[in-house]
């Protein structure tokens, strides 16, 4: 079982919405592997008549262990979205189910991603680091949508996403032109 901080950062993890798939499953699976739930994506171990009490023992807590990470993954999970999933019986099948839905790499998809990662502004005062880590995340989600943003162009999307009390730096930044390489921004 987690410690108290470790479930508290759990429980302030962004539910599942319906658009913030990529994030939440990557988050959901990490969960599994720190809670040791992650055993139960795979086979459910198959009691028969011959088996052993270890063997019955295996399974019995596999059921247990499967109960609660079908719940934790449901919980974390928005009120109408759960309501959609919660008819799956098991954890695997719950997982299932949501990728079949919410992992979709369809063009209008990747184009709703571009059109987010062009039109992203970094607001008059907003941290630059975390700017530039939310300009990357985008990036690297348009990649998994299989739509490659070159190193050039997400430095040359950066800068012209900086607000105008930058002007002398996107100014000099420019000039640097294709010797700037994403390295080289403050990440």
């Amino acid at each position: 079982m987690a410690g108290k901080p470790v479930a508290q950062e759990i429980n302030h993890l962004e539910k599942l919405n319906g658009s913030n798939y990529d994030t939440w499953n990557m988050n959901i699976n990490h969960i599994l592997i720190y809670e040791k739930l992650d055993r139960v994506l795979e086979s459910k171990p198959v009691v028969g008549d011959n088996s052993t009490i270890v063997e019955i023992k295996a399974a019995e807590k596999w059921s247990e262990d499967d109960k609660r990470a079908r719940s934790m993954i449901l919980l974390k999970m928005e009120d109408h979205v759960m309501k959609v999933f919660n008819k799956h019986k098991s954890t695997k099948a719950v997982l299932e189910a949501v990728k079949a839905k919410y992992d979709v790499k369809t063009e209008t998809h990747t184009q709703l991603l571009t059109q987010r990662y062009n039109s992203c502004r970094m607001g008059e005062g907003e941290d630059v680091v975390n700017h530039i880590n939310k300009m990357l995340v985008m990036a690297q989600e348009l990649d998994d949508a299989g739509s490659n943003v070159s190193n050039n162009y997400q430095v040359s999307t950066i800068i012209n996403s900086l607000p105008p009390s930058w002007a002398m730096a996107q100014t000099a930044l420019r000039f640097l032109g294709e010797n700037l390489t994403l390295e080289q921004l403050p990440q």
